[in-house]
Formats: C-alpha cells, sequence, structure tokens
C-alpha cells in the first residue's frame, strides 16, 4: 500500500500534468485504498481517502472527491488523527470556498482545521495554508477586523518557515559538503589507482622488453653456434 501511494505521488506530482497520469495516479492511490482499508490503521484509510479525492479532483469528480473527503475526516475525527483532520477540513473549506464560492461553510471548515492545527508541532506550513484560507474566507464575507487578524497570523507564520527553511538550506549544504568531499575523496584514491596501475604497466613492459632484448641474444648466439657447427 505505501510504494502503491508513493508511485501515485510520482505520477500526481509529475512535470507532464496529463490526464494519463492523473489516471495512472488515481488507479494506484485506488488500490493502496482497497489494501489499507482491509488492513491499513485509520489513519492511513483517512490518507488514502485524501489522496484520491485529490485526483477526483483533477478529473472533475468534484462531488466524488469531497464524499471521500468527508468520510476521511470521520475516520480521522474518530482516530483523533489531528493531521488528517487539519488537511481534511482545510480541503474541504477550499472546496466549498474557492470552487463553490460557498465561503461560510468554507469558513466553518476551515476554523475546524485551524483549531485542529493549534495542536500540530512544528508543521508551519500547513498551519499557514490554514490560517490564510481562513483570513481569505472572512474577507471574502466582508469581516474585515477578523480578516485582518488571521493575515497578520499567516504572516508570522510566514516567516517561521522562511527560518526553517534556511535551517533546512543550511543543513542540506552542509550535507551537500560532505557528499563533495567524499566524492573529491573518491577520486583522488581512483586516480592514485590509475597511477599505480600505470607503474605496474610500464614496470612489465620493461621487463618484458629486458627479456626479449636477452632471449633475443640467446637465439643469435645459438644460430651462430648451429651456422658454424653447419659449416
Amino acid at each position: 500500500s505505501y510504494d502503491l501511494s508513493a508511485i501515485g505521488n510520482v505520477y500526481e506530482g509529475s512535470f507532464e500534468m496529463s490526464a494519463s497520469n492523473y489516471k495512472m495516479a488515481l488507479d494506484c492511490y485506488l488500490q493502496s485504498l482497497a489494501i489499507r482499508e482491509k488492513i491499513g490503521a485509520p489513519s492511513e484509510i483517512a490518507s488514502s481517502l485524501n489522496e484520491t479525492a485529490r485526483m477526483y479532483d483533477a478529473v472533475g469528480k468534484f462531488e466524488k472527491a469531497d464524499a471521500l473527503r468527508i468520510e476521511g475526516l470521520k475516520i480521522a475525527e474518530k482516530g483523533n488523527d489531528i493531521e488528517n483532520i487539519v488537511y481534511l477540513n482545510n480541503s474541504l473549506g477550499t472546496d466549498f470556498a474557492n470552487r463553490q464560492h460557498d465561503y461560510k461553510r468554507g469558513l466553518d471548515y476551515q476554523l475546524k482545521a485551524y483549531e485542529a492545527s493549534k495542536n500540530l508541532k512544528n508543521n508551519f506550513q500547513l498551519s499557514y495554508d490554514v490560517v490564510k484560507s481562513v483570513a481569505t474566507d472572512y474577507s471574502s464575507l466582508g469581516d474585515l477586523k477578523n480578516a485582518n487578524k488571521f493575515f497578520l497570523l499567516s504572516a508570522s507564520l510566514n516567516d517561521s518557515i522562511r527560518l526553517n527553511s534556511k535551517i533546512h538550506d543550511y543543513n542540506l549544504s552542509e550535507i551537500k559538503q560532505k557528499l563533495e568531499n567524499e566524492i573529491a575523496k573518491e577520486r583522488s584514491l581512483t586516480r592514485d589507482a590509475e597511477i599505480a596501475k600505470g607503474k605496474a604497466e610500464e614496470k612489465n613492459l620493461a621487463v618484458l622488453s629486458d627479456t626479449f632484448i636477452v632471449g633475443s641474444i640467446v637465439l643469435l648466439i645459438f644460430a651462430l653456434f648451429m651456422f658454424n657447427a653447419y659449416r
């Protein structure tokens, strides 16, 4: 189920966002979901429902997508799966607000996502997405006071994301430097091995050359001896 989900992620995130790639992703997610419904944990089932819903959105089956999200949300709430509660409420709120322009219903889901997101640890990106959506919904409904409040909160979360991003980039740079050093060391060892091999080959050629000269002299002496004996 994890492998199928991962393959679906690859097709979904492909640079070529084609109908065939979406179909392949949906097929993988459905297979993964079927396995998880038999033997998986509630959180895994909720995640699969969310993945599958995204693909139904991509192919224009919005009602099917929302039905799966609502089903996944019930499972997530039953298992107190905070991350999926946030994801699914956020997705439902975004769909109602952005696609159906039902900002009130969208806001209801987004506020649930916001309350649940308070229990997330260090997932600033998801919290930022939720808070920004809440601010946008309030703005669309004409509640500028609350809209401003949540926009300011989203700005603060965005700063946290940037700070984490810098730390993350630093860690990546350190890893990259270590890899480059290892590669340089490997190249140096390979170069030394090639030099040693070259020297060994030169030595072997010199030995062969000396052997050939000595052998030639011996053959010449033997030939002269035979010539003289024959004469």
